[in-house]
């Protein structure tokens, strides 16, 4: 759960920056990404 106090600050500057948003967004998405091709290639 560490990494809720890093993901808070830059959600809450997202709010007033389009851009920081977007990166947000993209940043998440990629993120997901990674830990589920992680999980898969611990199962392997």
């Amino acid at each position: 759960m560490r990494t809720a106090v890093y993901v808070k600050p830059i959600f809450n500057a997202g709010r007033h920056s389009e851009k920081t948003s977007q990166f947000f967004h993209s940043f998440l998405l990629h993120f997901n990404i990674y830990l589920f091709e992680t999980k898969l290639f611990i199962k392997k």
